[in-house]
């Protein structure tokens, strides 16, 4: 295989030999790297180097893309952006600044969007989720009802209240769809029960610019409830929150998740990874290569 990579203020262009491997993961998966050793000899100038890189998609439809680039040059690097493209995929990671010598690495995962959307781990709250308002004591975390396999959240209101759980902020694009769902057990007397997403402007949660809503109601057993939303205009960053409002009645949510409806990659596809660098003098280095997608 052989790929082009350029500088653009280098006097001439270089092409990269770029060798493809296989690795087998522990859980079975198949892998395929690019791996160079170098892809270009610039004495002086910007000067990167991919020393692997694999795109993945296990049996659930989650995608995983992992890149290490090192600065082989001279010169710091300021910025290094990794983009991967193709028909049904459009990502940009951000690998910062390298020292020279130094290699640093980004994963990005399409595909769950909430951190611990199981509610599993935690000590006294579960991991990255919150309750509003701080210490309500109608809002538990439990192991007396649960989907899977132990734990679940509870809203439990003997008078009309209203609080929520919310999980942490997760990034979106506005115009792009996400199914959002969870699993729910209980009882409702009155008041509204709602899972929604909220969506804002700002990863601090300003810039609010509203709420999509599934309205619950009571269920005997455990109930899977979902819904499609379109991200507002304007919204880069959302989370998901399970609430009541002058509520009565009690509520377990358990197994949350929050996806973007659009698959990302595709197995047996192959896509453009572009990696461009700058250095401490503004010079630039662009390197360009393809990766195919592979599963289990």
């Amino acid at each position: 295989m052989n790929r082009t990579v350029c500088n653009e203020r280098a006097v001439s262009l270089l092409v990269a030999t770029l060798m493809m491997i296989s690795v087998a993961l522990a859980a079975g998966i198949l892998v395929y790297s690019i791996i160079s050793g170098s892809l270009a000899t610039l004495v002086g100038r910007t000067h990167a180097a991919v020393e692997s890189v694999n795109m993945v998609r296990d049996t659930q439809g989650y995608v995983t893309f992992a890149i290490t680039i090192k600065n082989n040059g001279e010169k710091a690097i300021t910025e290094c952006n990794v983009t991967v493209k193709g028909d049904d995929a459009n990502a940009t990671l951000s690998l910062g600044g390298m020292e020279p010598g130094r290699s640093r690495s980004a994963i990005f995962h399409a595909g769950e969007l909430l951190k611990n959307p199981t509610v599993e781990s935690g000590a006294t709250l579960p991991d990255y989720w919150g309750v509003w308002p701080p210490g309500s004591p109608s809002a538990y975390w439990t192991t007396e009802e649960s989907h899977s396999p132990n734990r679940s959240l509870k809203i439990n209101c003997t008078s009309p209240s209203s609080l929520s759980w919310y999980s942490a902020v997760f990034a979106v694009n506005e115009g792009r769809t996400y199914t959002f769902k969870g699993y729910f057990k209980g009882n409702i007397t009155s008041g509204g029960w709602i899972l929604s997403i909220l969506w804002y402007r700002n990863a601090d949660k300003t810039g609010y610019l509203g709420y999509t809503p599934i309205y619950l109601t009571g269920y005997h057993a455990w109930n899977l409830v979902s819904e499609v939303a379109a991200a507002p205009s304007g919204a880069k960053y959302a989370d998901l929150e399970f609430w009541t409002s002058d509520g009565v009645g009690t509520l377990y949510g358990d197994d949350f998740s929050v996806r973007e409806t659009k698959p990302f990659a595709t197995i047996g596809k192959e896509y453009i990874v572009v990696v461009k660098a700058k250095s401490i003098d503004g010079s630039t280095f662009t390197a360009s290569f393809t990766v195919k997608c592979v599963g289990s």
